[in-house]
């Protein structure tokens, strides 16, 4: 499959996420909203939403701090889903998933992607920025140190828009049209093909575990990485 293609499937097939977190403060609670768009994708037996952190109302360097509401939804057309829940990937402290019920799945009509099978049967990729529109092909480069993570090329030349750069949130494609993963910086990508969590975080009033343990685990499961993968 060409890089044009491929784009054209993701924005047939694209979801939005918008997820609020509210903080009790002193005088009155500080409200973040996020919202991006992204993709269905399935591991052979859950369907899931996949963000990154940033696209979170979550941080890396925030101080760590018990938020007493956190809601969500995911939108297709004038389709609306609650999320139900946030699941913490373990292959990355940056890899968030909202797990969505199959019948949910087939009511927002998107295509469900598969994971690449072969995410290195191609010496190429294909990023799509999802914010902006922008897509292009670079080369995927083997981490030998890490099976889990592929180095691509920072400036990524394109006949359509000259030059880009990949950043965090930007999702990678095999040729094949399959999703290999997401970018956790703007050198790496993060190879998808478990989606065991490392915390899960139910959505509502109250949510449980509490968010302040589970922002001080994956801050902390950060800083441990390599530099390079940070």
């Amino acid at each position: 499959m060409n890089p044009n293609l491929i784009f054209s499937e993701f924005q047939a097939n694209r979801i939005a996420t918008k997820l609020t977190a509210r903080k009790p403060g002193l005088f009155s609670p500080t409200v973040k909203d996020k919202e991006t768009q992204t993709v269905l994708v399935s591991d052979g037996h859950r369907t899931y939403a996949l963000m990154h952190l940033s696209d979170t109302p979550f941080t890396l360097v925030e101080t760590p701090a018990d938020y007493d509401r956190v809601t969500g939804t995911l939108t297709r057309g004038s389709f609306n889903a609650p999320v139900g829940e946030l699941l913490f990937l373990r292959l990355d402290p940056r890899l968030v998933v909202v797990p969505v019920d199959d019948s949910l799945a087939a009511l927002m009509g998107a295509k469900i992607y598969r994971l690449a099978k072969e995410p290195f049967k191609f010496p190429d990729a294909v990023l799509v920025r999802a914010d902006d529109g922008r897509y292009g092909e670079t080369p995927l480069r083997i981490d030998p140190t890490s099976n889990f993570y592929v180095k691509l090329d920072n400036r990524i030349v394109t006949r359509l828009f000259g030059e880009i750069s990949a950043k965090r949130g930007d999702l990678v494609f095999s040729k094949t049209g399959e999703l290999i993963g997401m970018m956790v910086n703007s050198e790496y990508c993060a190879v998808l093909g478990d989606f065991t969590a490392a915390d899960t975080l139910k959505a509502g009033d109250n949510p449980e575990p509490k968010t302040g343990g589970i922002i001080s685990h994956y801050q902390a499961r950060w800083s441990r990485l390599p530099q390079k993968l940070q």
